[in-house]
């Protein structure tokens, strides 16, 4: 799957503009780039933002998988409730014509409702925002999504410590920095999966 440096640009990335002017004298603007060199060129984050030059229909079922890789969240909280796994499945579904755009958009409607009903509980409610935003025509709103879902899930297990030594501050930096390095080593494995997502997708040989 290819794209070129122009249809990128049209989308007003956010570049180096070093980088960018390396990677135009290196291939040209109009010359095709495959999704894998745009990987290892710029990185996974880059990389999805990058999708946004395709159509839905080709990024749907990436967006689906990433949003499914934090549902545990939001189902070990909520195992009754059954809105975002059935919009993932939505997802799905429409790429295979058996729903309509319609149904599509009740089931994401579905999975804002739960998005909200899970407010009060941030891991949760990410991993149900990730549900609702794989209905996006920009892969990295479940991708963000998705990314913070696991941040939170990984810190909240400290919490109630955190809250017995907060007034201490020695202890409630000590959690701070713990909570910190828990969340980037979470966004670390989360990104990693969602690299062999996009790996699976757009650049191996279908």
């Amino acid at each position: 799957m290819n794209t070129s440096i122009r249809e990128i640009i049209k989308y007003s990335p956010c570049y180096s503009d070093e980088k960018m002017d390396d990677l135009i004298k290196e291939i040209g603007i109009d010359t095709e780039i495959s999704f894998k060199q745009i990987l290892d060129r710029v990185g996974i984050k880059d990389a999805v933002w990058c999708l946004r030059v395709l159509d839905y229909k080709e990024i749907c079922l990436f967006c689906a998988d990433v949003a499914e890789s934090v549902l545990y969240i939001f189902e070990e909280k909520y195992p009754n409730d059954k809105r975002p796994r059935e919009a993932i499945e939505g997802i799905r579904k429409y790429h295979s014509d058996d729903i309509t755009i319609e149904d599509l958009q009740k089931l994401r409607a579905d999975a804002a409702a739960a998005y909200a009903d899970a407010a009060a509980d941030a891991a949760a409610a990410a991993a149900a925002y990730a549900a609702y935003a794989a209905y996006a025509a920009y892969a990295a709103y479940a991708t963000d999504a998705a990314d913070a879902a696991a941040a939170y899930a990984d810190t909240a297990t400290d919490a109630y410590a955190y809250a017995a030594y907060a007034a201490y501050a020695d202890a409630a930096a000590a959690y701070a920095d713990a909570a910190a390095a828990a969340a980037a080593a979470a966004k670390q494995k989360q990104w990693k999966k969602t690299e062999e997502l996009f790996i699976k997708y757009f650049c191996e040989d279908k």
